[in-house]
């Protein structure tokens, strides 16, 4: 019944059992909580579980680490940002300059 009930909750939420579990989300209480602090929409763009095809489990590829949780469009992002805060910068830094020489025209 417990196994049910956390795929059941992890399924009502947009969640992968499996991403959840070797994040260290072993329970529904743990869900819940996770859910209660989180919510269930992404921590970058603020989309709710269900205006997106998927909510994912973010981690730290070093070390495995449980980060939050993202919509599917966004965890693509940051992977493709390098997963780190210099290629999100970068990338913030290229649409400002952008943004500048646009208004200068």
């Amino acid at each position: 019944m417990l196994r049910w009930r956390f795929r059941e909750a992890a399924t009502a939420a947009g969640l992968s059992t499996a991403a959840l579990r070797s994040r260290g989300i072993r329970t529904i209480d743990a869900l819940e909580k996770l859910i209660a602090e989180i919510g269930d929409r992404c921590e970058s763009c603020g989309k709710s579980a269900e205006d997106v095809d998927q909510l994912c489990v973010d981690h730290d590829h070093q070390t495995g680490s449980f980060r939050g949780i993202l919509c599917r469009a966004c965890n693509t992002g940051l992977g493709l940002l390098g997963d780190a805060p210099a290629g999100v910068a970068a990338m913030l830094a290229y649409l400002e300059r952008a943004e500048a020489r646009t208004l200068a025209t």
